[in-house]
């Protein structure tokens, strides 16, 4: 009995990982009668009985490549999220996105990626024929360095997925930051061309290096693959995708492939900026659509300087009524930006956050609130923010008096007297904080006027003319101060004599 070379290899492990990645192989080979063992005569089998079982056993070890692939992606991701972290700085924009500018920080590294066209769509095919779409080109990529100015907003601007039509792919999106598009941007792959006529569509042109930009480098994404024509689709494919440029652009999107009668819409490309393939149509079925470019990333990375203060105070105490205070922070490492400032409070206690805007380097002002009781409550500063950059930092503690409202008390001494008497003296009672002076008015009394050194509780006027009201003014530590009662002294003009103008003879003697 002759050497059975089909039994052998169809035993073989090294064989059947070798048909795991050339599935067409398969089915040629097992085309070919199989020699049966222990027969004189030699039979037919069919290879669509062993087909499905073979391609069971392949699509089996792709699922477990594919949970092998998956588990190696968390990984990676955990592992770059850590790292990531460590450094501070901002998580990959994969949508449209704002980044304060932190305080100290000049300059940022930024790279990015343009998103891929889309697949183009196939239809139309006459009978016994199939046709297939373009692939969408994969987006470019740039790196490079630009100045910024810390405490200004910057908007980024990433292109997102491109969809897949029936008809010729979509173009991708730009990558940028608004306002510096000159000197950083990742230009979009093109779309991949439909097919609906026949013949083979070039596939899109991957995003150009010309168009984007950037200071270190610019790397154009790949062109998509050609669409095709097929009898019946007999090992025809779609256009594949272009990758996305650079080492870490991504996977354009697999060609739609077929051993005979394949059908099946274009496959998307993967993020950042893999371009879509084409369809793949076979006459009597549907069109199929184009797969969907990738959206594109921008990473922006930048070296967070350490923020320190040395001082401490309280500018403005705090009224209940209000409840703010003002204090100032001083420090050598104190550069021009905008700040978060973390701050315990004693009283009543908590922990807050306040913003602080530094406009000349090494002082800045921020309010503490919620001081709603009245006493003293201090203050410690625990922590400084400046975007994302954090700093934890130990600084002296401030007092800040919290005093309760102004209450302007009553005055008794209201008198009457006549006009030019010597004085008269009037007390403030009831009153909340402290008499900074007193005023006097004349009839129609809307105008105040400020009596000099005038601050205690108690007021002695001298001679009046004319009747006069009397006020005072008092001040609870900042809060807004009040008014007290009015006191009137009403005076009264002296009487007038009249001389009779003739005078009547008197003898004396």
């Amino acid at each position: 009995m002759g050497f059975d070379f089909t039994d052998y290899f169809l035993q073989s492990k090294l064989f059947l990982r070798y048909l795991e990645f050339h599935p067409i192989r398969v089915y040629l080979i097992l085309s070919f009668s199989i020699n049966l063992k222990n027969s004189a005569m030699k039979k037919k089998l069919p290879a669509s009985l062993i087909l499905p079982q073979f391609l069971i056993f392949r699509f089996s070890l792709s699922n477990f490549h594919s949970k092998i692939s998956s588990s190696k992606t968390k990984l990676s991701l955990l592992f770059f999220f850590i790292c990531f972290s460590m450094w501070a700085q901002h998580p990959p924009f994969n949508a449209d996105g704002t980044i304060l500018v932190p305080a100290g920080v000049l300059t940022m590294n930024v790279e990015g990626w343009g998103a891929g066209g889309a697949g183009g769509g196939a239809s139309a095919s006459t009978a016994l024929t199939g046709r297939s779409g373009a692939g969408g080109g994969g987006g470019a990529y740039a790196k490079g360095v630009i100045s910024v100015t810390a405490g200004a907003t910057l908007s980024v601007k990433v292109a997102q997925t491109t969809a897949g039509g029936s008809g010729s792919g979509a173009n991708g999106g730009n990558s940028y930051i608004q306002g510096y598009d000159t000197v950083f941007l990742a230009a979009g792959g093109s779309g991949g061309p439909a097919n609906s006529t026949g013949g083979s569509p070039a596939g899109g042109a991957g995003g150009s290096a010309t168009v984007s930009k950037g200071s270190i480098t610019t790397t154009a994404g790949s062109d998509g693959g050609a669409g095709a024509t097929a009898l019946l689709n007999l090992l025809a494919g779609s256009g594949a995708g272009g990758k996305g440029g650079g080492t870490g652009g991504g996977a354009g999107g697999l060609a739609a492939g077929s051993v005979l009668l394949g059908v099946g819409p274009g496959q998307p490309g993967s993020p950042p900026g893999g371009g879509g393939s084409g369809g793949l149509h076979l006459s009597g079925s549907p069109g199929q659509v184009g797969g969907n470019g990738a959206a594109g990333r921008v990473n922006v990375t930048y070296t967070c300087p350490t923020y320190s203060v040395s001082n401490l105070q309280t500018l403005v105490n705090a009224c209940t009524s209000v409840g703010t205070a003002k204090l100032r922070l001083t420090g050598t490492n104190l550069p021009v930006g905008i700040y978060v400032v973390t701050y315990n409070r004693t009283n009543p206690a908590g922990t807050l956050t306040a913003p602080m805007t530094v406009t000349s380097a090494g002082t800045g002002d921020f309010d503490v609130v919620g001081l709603t009781i009245a006493g003293t409550s201090t203050i410690t500063v625990t922590g400084l923010a400046s975007g994302v950059c954090t700093n934890t930092v130990t600084v002296a503690a401030s007092n800040v008096t919290v005093s309760p409202p102004s209450v302007g008390g009553t005055i008794a001494g209201s008198s009457t007297i006549c006009s030019g008497a010597n004085s008269g003296s009037l007390i403030l009672s009831g009153h909340t904080g402290t008499v900074q002076k007193w005023q006097y008015a004349f009839a129609p009394f809307t105008t105040w006027v400020d009596i000099p050194s005038t601050a205690g509780t108690g007021f002695v006027f001298g001679p009046l003319t004319q009747t006069t009201r009397f006020r005072a003014v008092v001040a609870s530590g900042t809060c807004t101060a009040a008014f007290s009662s009015e006191a009137i002294v009403t005076v009264n003009p002296l009487p007038t004599i009249t001389l009779a103008s003739t005078a009547a003879p008197v003898c004396i003697t």
